[in-house]
């Protein structure tokens, strides 16, 4: 009876490793809704800046001018091989020659992502990337000629931890559970007859 309880106890080990496994987990991008002064994480060029009327939540954004101006924050913690999603909201404003629309060239590490902003309202981007170093460079280049365009809203997710070539824990611990059960068993079976 005490092999089967513990065999119990391993399979829910079991489960709720595997569940916690499951969970998402956020990465902090600081200042991601720039409500706060951008110094201490990001990093500014002329003619982007942070400004109030260039919010989608909360009461801050980055305004993008027709001079274009850069954005960028180092941001660690990432887990090499492991696949975030990086979402960002972009909003076109102006009255340049591209009817209000803006373009972003959109980098992390050493890949790059070009998105456009419609001509009214917000639009989020999603973009999955494999991190290949715990450290990595986040940067949106605004275009020349497109003015006053807006940013806010910068968040990281890890959408799937990486993998390694060993069987993870959280796999085993099931297993050893219907081990223990069938020993428990057997052992029972051997007493009965």
């Amino acid at each position: 009876m005490k092999a089967i309880r513990m065999a119990v106890l391993a399979l829910a080990l079991g489960a709720a490793s595997m569940s916690a496994q499951a969970a998402v987990i956020s990465v902090s991008v600081p200042n991601g809704g720039f409500e706060s002064s951008l110094s201490g994480n990001w990093t500014t060029a002329p003619d982007a800046f942070r400004s109030n009327d260039a919010a989608h939540t909360g009461s801050w954004g980055i305004k993008f001018t027709d001079n274009g101006g850069t954005v960028s924050q180092t941001v660690g913690v990432f887990q090499v091989g492991g696949i975030y999603t990086f979402s960002y909201s972009l909003k076109g404003g102006g009255t340049s020659e591209s009817g209000g629309k803006g373009k972003v060239d959109f980098l992390i590490g050493d890949d790059t992502k070009q998105t456009w902003t419609s001509s009214s309202g917000w639009t989020q981007f999603t973009y999955d990337w494999t991190a290949n170093a715990e450290n990595a460079l986040i940067k949106f280049t605004g275009q020349k000629g497109r003015s006053d365009y807006y940013l806010d809203d910068v968040s990281v997710v890890l959408k799937t931890a990486p993998q390694s070539g060993n069987v993870p824990l959280p796999a085993t611990l099931p297993l050893m559970g219907l081990g223990l059960l069938g020993l428990g068993l057997a052992r029972r079976a051997r007493r009965a007859a």
